[in-house]
């Protein structure tokens, strides 16, 4: 998919491949390391590594409200509801 991208000139194409190729490793990854720690610890890892995420993710988000807000890109909720009424 990737080659076919490429000689086409296509970066959609070459987008799909390497998503596809970064599933198979993580996918790989994941299987091995379950098969190494076993059901319940692997079940706990991947439970922190989903608080983690979510922690940055939410970290993130926030830090970028914030930059948006800071810059008058972001309305605030009285200027929402005024613009919704139509006053």
């Amino acid at each position: 998919m990737v080659a076919w991208g490429i000689h086409e000139s296509q970066a959609d194409r070459i987008n799909l491949g390497m998503a596809g190729f970064a599933l198979t490793i993580a996918i790989f990854f994941f299987s091995s390391v379950m098969d190494k720690l076993g059901r319940s610890a692997s079940l706990m890892a991947l439970g922190v590594l989903f608080v983690a995420g979510g922690w940055y993710g939410e970290k993130l988000r926030t830090q970028r409200l914030v930059s948006e807000v800071a810059a008058g890109r972001c309305k605030g909720d009285r200027e929402k509801r005024t613009a919704a009424r139509g006053d």
